[in-house]
């Protein structure tokens, strides 16, 4: 197998920000892109920012198949919730907010078009191994108030604490990059508030660890967000109090950073135990399917400041919703990728115990929340925060299984 990996820094020009209430940035946004060359060439760009819309995933797709020659592309995005996002057209209301969005376009589509340009001229033999290991960052976020179930970091339910890595080496011993898939979603600093006003741009969870890893193993480091819909780090900023049923903000502000620095070296340090560990792999097949599944599909609020616990289903049903699954598979590990956001139990589920196959979500774009029955049940948030009816995140695993067994 071939693979050729680079990365390249978001820069921002001066006057950038203030916008959509972020001050400044504490840490660099990035911009990795992995080439994979077997019978096919295929090419994967992992880029910093909370969620990728439908037209910019077709336009960085174009640019990598510009770029990199490959015949399947693969955009994802990191999900951390500390970037500007690419905001719809309709939601901008000055010529100030327009130009914010080309900038924006411009700096991401000059660093993708960098970075896949430089992966594709890095192509060369690789050698692949394979690791993994257990990380505390991640914890349950579902828990029970009295009003119903919310989000916090201190839930009771299933936890996937398990970090795979995959390295990919030259010849010569030298790493060329490193996967890390991981169920946690980058979200420390999530609605935290400076002191000095706005919020901080921040990779966040991942993009420190990848960032802490690449300065000291000289190769682009890749983070691939597993099943986090129901997962989230175990220390935030932003958190609530319950006082007489009404829930209060809470908010640790500039001692998140800190906080947000220290749960991204543990898990650089999880990395690092895994790929000590890591064997080599035997057979470094290259290999790709997908398959369409329809789902149930359901009404969504749009405002998320409406959403609150309650005991009253809120659920009404709209219709169907058409889903793809695909299957990359490099060596022995098997990603399956899919857009939605699923919980723990839909991964394990899919999974089916076979440590090599991983499900990586937000995968060539975002559809919210895909929840698992109980979830529903329970009327937690990712039930509420959700396009798809209940039943939805089953058939998605039924589909996702007849793949991987095809």
């Amino acid at each position: 197998m071939k693979a050729g990996a680079s990365v390249r820094a978001l820069r921002f020009p001066e006057g950038f920000f203030p916008t959509e209430g972020f001050a400044r940035p504490i840490d660099t946004l990035h911009a990795r892109v992995l080439v994979l060359d077997g019978a096919l060439r295929h090419a994967l760009l992992v880029l910093e920012m909370t969620s990728i819309p439908g037209e910019e995933i077709d336009a960085l797709s174009a640019i990598l198949k510009e770029e990199t020659d490959a015949a399947h592309t693969f955009v994802l995005a990191s999900h951390t919730f500390s970037a500007p996002h690419f905001m719809p057209d309709h939601a901008l209301k000055t010529e100030a907010e327009r130009e914010k969005k080309r900038q924006l376009q411009a700096l991401v589509y000059e660093a993708v078009r960098a970075a896949a340009r430089e992966a594709a001229g890095n192509v060369a033999e690789v050698f692949l191994s394979l690791g993994t290991g257990e990380c505390a960052v991640c914890t349950a976020r579902d828990v029970l108030t009295e009003a119903g179930w919310w989000i916090a970091n201190c839930g009771k339910g299933p936890v996937d604490p398990v970090m795979t890595v995959l390295r990919m080496q030259a010849g010569s011993g030298r790493t060329a990059a490193v996967l890390v898939h991981y169920s946690v979603q980058s979200s420390v600093l999530d609605g935290s508030e400076l002191r000095e006003g706005g919020k901080a741009v921040s990779g966040d969870l991942a993009g420190r660890m990848a960032a802490e890893l690449e300065e000291e193993l000289g190769a682009p480091v890749l983070f691939l967000i597993g099943a986090a819909g129901d997962q989230a780090p175990r220390e935030k900023a932003v958190g609530f109090v319950m006082e007489n049923g009404v829930m209060r903000r809470t908010d640790m502000q500039d001692d998140a950073i800190a906080l947000c620095g220290s749960q991204a070296h543990e898990m650089a340090e999880a990395a690092r135990r895994a790929l000590a560990g890591a064997k080599p792999v035997e057979g470094e097949t290259l290999s790709y399917a997908s398959c369409t599944v329809k789902v149930p599909a359901k009404k969504i609020e749009r405002d998320l400041k409406k959403l609150h616990p309650t005991k009253i289903p809120p659920y009404e049903a709209n219709g169907e919703s058409e889903q793809t699954v695909e299957l990359l598979r490099v060596g022995p590990l098997s990603l399956v990728g899919v857009k939605p956001e699923l919980n723990c139990v839909t991964a394990q589920a899919i999974c089916g115990g076979d440590p090599h196959v991983r499900v990586v979500t937000l995968w060539n774009g975002g559809a919210k929340y895909m929840a698992d029955a109980d979830s529903y049940d329970r009327i937690t948030y990712e039930s509420q925060n959700s396009p798809f009816g209940r039943g939805a995140a089953e058939l998605l695993t039924q589909a996702a299984r007849e793949l991987l067994r095809g």
